[in-house]
């Protein structure tokens, strides 16, 4: 059951949500800019950003919606 990677973050999929849920993506300065984006840090060492597993996705919630 996919969960979101955003610090502080709880949703979670479900059948009665509207919350959708994204890899993070494979491209290197795609995937770098969201990582910054994030804002978040290693749990072991809180200089270094933290680095995304497979599994990892981000929900809708955190992206900003540009009006065309």
């Amino acid at each position: 059951m996919p969960t979101t990677c955003a610090p502080g973050c709880t949703q979670r999929l479900s059948k009665s949500s509207d919350v959708r849920f994204f890899r993070i993506p494979k491209d290197k300065e795609r995937r770098k800019k969201w990582i910054i984006s994030m804002k978040r840090m290693q749990a072991d060492n809180p200089n270094q950003l933290w680095e995304p597993s497979y599994h990892d996705r981000i929900c809708n919630l955190h992206f900003i919606s540009e009006a065309t």
